[in-house]
C-alpha cells in the first residue's frame, strides 16, 4: 500500500481538479484548462491501484450523493475488475469515461466577453524574473465596476490571458568586448563610459547561468553635442534591449514616469510600466535625457519617482499610481545625461555614478565626421550607392563646421552627388564641390554628435 500512496494522492488531486471544485479559481492549473488531457494522464495509474481499498475510499469521499452517480457502489467497480474477461486496463478505461460523464462540465472562463481563457506559460530556457503579478491584475479586472472605465482601459493593455508576468533577462553577447572596443574608436571621447560598461560586463560573466548586464544608475555629464545620447543608443543596440529616451526638458509632471491615478478620467501608466509591459526583457534601457533641465516645481516634480527607481531594493516594489500595485523595476538600466551638474539636487545626484564626457578634440574630429557621414547614409537608406569613406579634403573642409551644420551639409552633399549616379556597380564619392558652406556666424561651434 505504501508503494501506491503517491499514485493515490495524485489521482485524488486530479479528480478534484476535474470536478472544478477547490481549484476553480486557479486559471493556470493544467487540469482546469485541459480536462481530457488530465484524465488521460492518470488512466495508466488506475490499473496499478485497482485493488487498493484506499482508492475506493478516496472516490467515495468526493461522491456527489446522487443515485445516478457511477461511484455510488464501490463493490460494483471491484466486481467489474474481478469478473470481467477484459483486461484491467480496459475495465478502468471504461470506468474513467463514466467518471468523466458524471463530472460537471462548468465553464472555467470567468473573463468578460472578448477575453480568452489563459494558456499555460511557455517553458523558458532564458533566465527570467516576475515583473507583474498577472493573477492579481486579473482578479482586479474581474472585480471592476462599470464606473471604473479608466482602470479597465489600463488593465486591457496587459495580456491577461497569455502573459505570465515574467520577462527574460537579455544576455550579454559573446563578442560584446570586441563591439565595445569598436565603439571606442567611433566615440573616442566616451571611453570612460564604455570602459564602465565593459567592466560590469566582465563582472556579469562571473555569475552562474546566462550572464546579463547590470550596473548602477549612471549620469553622463558634458557639453551639448558630444555624443552622450548617441553612445547610449549604440550600447542598447549591442545588448539587443529596448531603449526609451525620455526628454526631461519637456517633462513637466511626475505621472510621465510613475503614472496617473486611476481616479482621473485620463489615467494612464507611466513610461516605466509601459517599457516593462510592452517589452520582452526585464532589463531594458531608460535614458533620462537632459535631466538638469527638468522642471523642479514642488507641485508637479517629474523627478520624484526617481528616488524610488534609483534604489535597487526599493525598485523591486516600484508602484505605478495607475496600477497601484508593485512591479519589479530593479533590473532596469537607467542612464541620465546632463550639461550642468549644479542644477541637479544633491540627494538625486548622490544616487548616480557620474561620468564625464569631454568635448571632441581636434585629433578626434575626423573620426566624428566619418561617424556622422555614415549615420547620414544610413538615415537616407543609400549606403549601398555611396562610398562609405570621405576624402581627406572633404574632412578638412568639415572640420570647422558645427555639429548641426555638419549633418545638414553632408545631407545636401549626398543629394547633390546623387545626380552623378549612373552605373549600379559604381559608388558615388562626395566631393568638395558638393558641400554647401555655412554662414560664418554658424561655424564657430564645438564639434559633437548629431545622433
Amino acid at each position: 500500500m505504501k508503494f501506491y500512496s503517491h499514485y493515490l494522492q495524485r489521482l485524488f488531486v486530479a479528480i478534484i481538479c476535474l470536478a472544478n471544485r477547490p481549484f476553480k479559481r486557479d486559471f493556470m492549473h493544467p487540469f482546469n484548462m485541459h480536462r481530457q488531457r488530465g484524465l488521460k494522464f492518470f488512466r495508466p495509474h488506475l490499473q496499478l491501484i485497482s485493488k487498493s481499498d484506499r482508492f475506493f475510499e478516496r472516490l467515495q469521499d468526493i461522491r456527489y450523493g446522487s443515485t445516478s452517480d457511477p461511484l455510488q457502489d464501490d463493490d460494483l467497480l471491484k466486481h467489474r475488475v474481478a469478473s470481467s474477461d477484459d483486461s484491467e486496463e480496459s475495465v478502468f478505461d471504461r470506468f474513467a469515461k463514466e467518471l468523466e460523464a458524471a463530472l460537471p462540465k462548468k465553464s472555467l472562463n470567468s473573463f468578460p466577453s472578448g477575453m480568452s481563457t489563459p494558456t499555460a506559460p511557455n517553458s523558458r530556457t532564458e533566465p527570467s524574473i516576475v515583473i507583474f503579478d498577472i493573477t492579481a491584475l486579473r482578479a482586479r479586472y474581474d472585480k471592476l465596476e462599470n464606473s471604473e472605465k479608466s482602470l479597465r482601459g489600463i488593465l486591457k493593455k496587459f495580456d491577461l490571458s497569455g502573459d505570465d508576468g515574467r520577462r527574460t533577462l537579455a544576455a550579454i553577447p559573446k563578442n560584446f568586448g570586441t563591439q565595445i572596443n569598436d565603439l571606442k574608436c567611433r566615440f573616442p571621447n566616451c571611453v570612460e563610459f564604455l570602459d564602465f560598461v565593459g567592466h560590469f560586463a566582465h563582472l556579469a560573466r562571473l555569475r552562474h547561468g546566462e550572464p546579463h548586464l547590470r550596473f548602477p544608475p549612471v549620469l553622463l555629464a558634458g557639453p551639448p553635442g558630444v555624443g552622450k545620447t548617441a553612445v547610449v543608443r549604440e550600447v542598447a543596440k549591442l545588448l539587443d534591449v529596448q531603449c526609451r529616451v525620455l526628454d526631461m526638458a519637456s517633462t513637466t509632471a511626475g505621472f510621465v514616469l510613475s503614472g496617473m491615478s486611476s481616479s482621473w478620467s485620463e489615467a494612464k501608466t507611466g513610461c516605466i510600466v509601459d517599457l516593462l509591459r510592452d517589452g520582452k526583457t526585464a532589463n531594458p534601457m531608460l535614458v533620462l535625457d537632459e535631466i538638469d533641465k527638468a522642471s523642479t516645481s514642488s507641485k508637479f516634480n517629474p523627478l520624484g519617482a526617481l528616488y524610488t527607481l534609483l534604489e535597487p531594493d526599493a525598485a523591486k516594489n516600484f508602484i505605478d499610481e495607475a496600477l497601484d500595485m508593485p512591479c519589479d523595476a530593479s533590473q532596469l538600466l537607467v542612464i541620465a545625461t546632463a550639461n550642468d551638474l549644479g542644477r541637479i539636487s544633491a540627494p538625486l545626484l548622490s544616487r548616480f555614478v557620474v561620468l564625464h564626457i569631454e568635448a571632441i578634440t581636434s585629433e578626434h574630429r575626423a573620426t566624428v565626421i566619418r561617424s556622422i557621414y555614415r549615420a547620414v547614409l544610413g538615415h537616407l537608406c543609400v549606403v549601398e550607392h555611396f562610398d562609405v569613406e570621405l576624402a581627406d579634403e572633404v574632412i578638412d573642409t568639415l572640420t570647422d563646421f558645427s555639429p548641426r551644420q555638419t549633418k545638414i551639409a553632408l545631407m545636401r552633399s549626398v543629394a547633390a552627388a546623387a545626380s552623378r549616379y549612373r552605373n549600379p556597380d559604381d559608388r558615388v564619392a562626395i566631393q568638395n564641390d558638393d558641400l554647401v558652406k555655412p554662414n560664418d556666424a554658424q561655424r564657430d561651434k564645438p564639434m559633437g554628435y548629431i545622433w
